[in-house]
């Protein structure tokens, strides 16, 4: 019986490596995303856009690199968000190589903001600084 679909090799590698945990690694500031809160407000305010924070753990946590892989990094997104509001990622993995006061700085501004324990968790703000929604 011949197979309808044969894995080629490179095929194979992709399906290998996707069993085995590969995944991509994102950093926010190759992907245009900023990582401090402060910078992105005042980059709203001076351009009349929101600001949408990002609260990921893509180290250890699926949803969050869904999250981030699926939804944000969609052309369509990607398009809207240039387009409407500055983004910053507060990027809390496990085993990161982030400086400790990049994690220090995230730990506050996610508790500044009320960010729940979980992740990922998003907050919008107006170009003030001002919280006007959560999702």
């Amino acid at each position: 019986m011949k197979m309808r679909f044969p894995l080629t090799g490179t095929a194979f590698l992709c399906l290998l490596m996707l069993c085995c945990g590969f995944e991509k690694k994102w950093k926010a500031a190759e992907s245009g995303w900023d990582t401090r809160v402060e910078t992105a407000v005042s980059k709203a305010k001076a351009r009349g856009k929101y600001v949408l924070v990002l609260k990921t753990g893509l180290e250890q946590d699926p949803a969050s690199r869904r999250m981030l892989y699926d939804v944000l990094s969609s052309r369509v997104m990607r398009r809207y968000l240039r387009d409407n509001m500055e983004t910053v990622c507060l990027d809390f993995s496990i085993n990161s190589k982030m400086p400790f006061q990049q994690a220090r700085y995230n730990h506050i501004t996610a508790t500044r903001l009320g960010f729940p324990d979980t992740t990922p968790a998003m907050v919008i703000l107006n170009g003030q600084g001002t919280v006007i929604a959560r999702m």
